[in-house]
């Protein structure tokens, strides 16, 4: 569960959210008798998290990395969505 499972970066500090998240999808799916479909689960519990911040490991190895901070101080409503879309 959480940073031990698929966690991209710590980047965000997103492992105890992904971690509970886990916990009651893994919790549902048992309740409901279907264990199976934790795998299922796990990934649309983690997919928006997994996608976001890969993008941002991404930018900063690659060439963008020095524009990361300025356009975030540039578009600090964009910035801000995108981390409140992570907080999720």
């Amino acid at each position: 569960m959480g940073d031990a499972s698929g966690y991209v970066n710590a980047i965000t500090g997103e492992g105890i959210r992904l971690g509970l998240s886990q916990a009651r999808s893994a919790i549902d799916c048992i309740l409901a008798g279907r264990p199976a479909l934790y795998e299922r689960e796990w990934a649309h519990a983690t997919r928006c998290f997994r996608v976001d911040t890969s993008g941002f490991v991404a930018a900063a190895q690659s060439g963008l990395r020095s524009g990361i901070v300025p356009t975030a101080g540039a578009l600090p409503r964009v910035f801000g969505s995108v981390v409140e879309r992570l907080a999720r």
